[in-house]
């Protein structure tokens, strides 16, 4: 089956669709001044993630959290995501709160557009490659797990990852570079048991 890349006019419209749903899904958040208070969510990542961006923006680097228990590793813990690069980055650049809404928002939309080129990649229509993303992005597994923050962040690397793989095995051009992008950002977000 040889790819036929979407039209100029699909490659806009079927993505700009996707983050329509999105935005019309998470739009409470956006726009209607209310926050995530999923239980992981609010009791250990928020408060842990903040901690690690207030120290970035100190000009330090989190590498051990006295506040935590009776003091915890920060730097070294795959589930701070400090090693995935959206979270210092939205950290040190918005408010605690608006960061963390962007990260679980912005994987939620990463997921979907992923399954959607996946699919367009292995030759399947505009609009089995919607239904596909659909079904994909708005299953239980992956709405449900905005209230592991970490667990959407790997979750939304899985067509990524595969889209990578495909492209790797058909020995196309920049493969492995993307297969070993995708995979090591996978890792870095800080689920390794998904990946």
């Amino acid at each position: 089956m040889k790819f036929q890349g979407p039209s100029s006019r699909s490659a806009f419209l079927y993505p700009a669709l996707l983050a329509a749903l999105v935005l019309v899904f998470y739009r409470q958040v956006l726009w209607g001044g209310q926050i995530f208070v999923f239980v992981d969510a609010s009791r250990f990542f928020y408060p842990l993630w903040k901690w690690g961006g207030e120290v970035l923006c100190r000009g330090w680097i989190p590498l051990w959290n006295p506040d935590a228990q009776f003091g915890t590793p920060y730097l070294a813990d795959p589930q701070m995501a400090y090693a995935y690069p959206p979270v210092p980055v939205l950290y040190f650049l918005l408010s605690p709160v608006n960061a963390f809404a962007a990260l679980t928002i912005l994987h939620h939309l990463w997921a979907l557009l992923g399954f959607w080129f996946f699919a367009k990649k292995e030759g399947f229509s505009e609009a089995g490659a919607l239904v596909g993303s659909l079904i994909f992005g708005f299953s239980l597994h992956v709405v449900c797990s905005s209230w592991t923050p970490v667990a959407l962040l790997t979750i939304s690397w899985i067509p990524w990852v595969f889209l990578a793989a495909g492209i790797t095995y058909r020995k196309e051009r920049g493969g492995f570079l993307f297969l070993s992008f995708a995979w090591a950002m996978q890792f870095a977000a800080g689920y390794p048991v998904l990946t």
